[in-house]
């Protein structure tokens, strides 16, 4: 019927009484621009009425994902209507893009852009985006009973999450990648602080958001007994070899006076 309005299609267009009628009954035959990001507004605050934090959305971020973050069921989504698969995070990132002029997406409007910025929703483009996304990575984590104070340099997201007894699955769950880096991502941030390396440092509310979840990045100074135990480590591995070499010269020279008789 909006197409036959339009002079479209096959079917005979509704007369102005009918029009009248269906707008009555809150039906608009109009052509919606910018459908695209009413929906993900609405789908947000549809979301935000059952108590989910939309706040924390990301790139990888299906419905269902986001909505565990703020232990929201599936069950719960699809009672208000919702796909649970929808990928709600590469939709931000869609029009994000189009507010910058890029991509097949109609942009936000000024009113579209208010409404995001209630919901916690900001498409403007991160600085320190690094440091943020290390930051709210953890905090993930840390929601699902991660002790994400264990960290060392060596960590994917999956091994950090093991010392706590959190599964793949359950990252996976909550949109994580368990192979990322992020052991190493401490580190580059930890370089970037004292000015050196090539990410941006972290800002002194990241600093503070950082030490909230148990994470220092400042150097650490080995203490007299740590650089005396490795000390006695080293020349006890030493002392090992020199025992291994001197057993093995000495069943070669076994070796050879056998043979000689």
């Amino acid at each position: 019927i909006a197409l036959a309005k339009r002079g479209k299609g096959d079917c005979k267009p509704p007369d102005s009484n009918q029009v009248k009628e269906l707008a009555k009954l809150g039906i608009s035959l109009e052509k919606q621009e910018r459908n695209a990001v009413q929906k993900f507004i609405n789908t947000l605050q549809q979301m935000q009425s059952i108590g989910v934090d939309v706040s924390k959305i990301t790139k990888r971020d299906t419905i269902e994902t986001l909505a565990k973050k703020s232990g929201i069921s599936r069950e719960k989504l699809e009672e208000i209507g919702l796909e649970p698969a929808q990928k709600i995070g590469s939709q931000r990132s869609d029009i994000a893009k189009a507010k910058r002029g890029k991509g097949g997406c109609k942009p936000p409007d000024s009113n579209q852009l208010k409404e995001l910025a209630k919901l916690g929703i900001s498409l403007e483009k991160q600085k320190g985006n690094a440091v943020q996304k290390f930051i709210n990575t953890l905090q993930q984590m840390q929601s699902i009973g991660v002790d994400v104070s264990k960290i060392t340099k060596r960590d994917t997201i999956e091994t950090l999450a093991k010392k706590s007894g959190i599964s793949r699955e359950k990252l996976e769950e909550i949109g994580l990648e368990p192979a990322q880096k992020i052991g190493s991502q401490r580190s580059d941030i930890a370089k970037a602080k004292r000015g050196k390396g090539g990410c941006k440092p972290p800002d002194s509310n990241q600093l503070k958001e950082l030490a909230k979840l148990g994470i220092s990045l400042e150097a650490k100074r080995r203490t007299g007994k740590e650089i005396a135990e490795a000390s006695i480590s080293s020349l006890a591995d030493i002392e090992m070899t020199d025992r291994e070499n001197n057993a093995l010269t000495e069943l070669v020279e076994k070796a050879k006076k056998e043979e000689k008789v």
